[in-house]
């Protein structure tokens, strides 16, 4: 194996640690590969959603088998994110990849702002 494939390997590793410790890992993950494996922004996202596969079909197992999914809501979001996913994709195509950084940039930061000041079930706010 090469040593770019294994740096790879150890990469998406830690990135896994993270992400099983409540650490979101595509931001880490696609970071690392745009960054310092130097690929492309579009070609990072798909191989963080590949990542992001294997990873919700271990999850989705456990679940399925502690019997924790209501069904009708998970085949309703299913739909609405399929549908999402094939507008995002056009959209990808047509976007110059600076678009497509801004965009991922923005909306991590959102996503950051919001887990970091929003609210807790209890409602309670959720401490920095």
């Amino acid at each position: 194996m090469s040593p770019q494939i294994i740096l790879l390997m150890l990469a998406s590793l830690l990135c896994a640690v993270l992400s099983g410790m409540g650490i979101g890992n595509a931001g880490l993950f696609v970071l690392y590969l745009t960054a310092v494996a130097g690929i492309g922004q579009l070609q990072a996202q798909g191989l963080n959603l590949i990542f992001f596969l294997v990873s919700a079909a271990a999850a989705l197992l456990i679940h399925v088998k502690r019997r924790k999914i209501p069904w009708r809501l998970t085949l309703f979001l299913a739909v609405i994110a399929a549908l999402a996913a094939a507008v995002g994709a056009c959209v990808a195509t047509v976007l110059p990849t600076s678009a497509l950084r801004r965009l991922f940039g923005g909306m991590l930061v959102i996503s950051g702002v919001l887990t970091l000041f929003g609210k807790r079930k209890g409602g309670k706010k959720s401490a920095p």
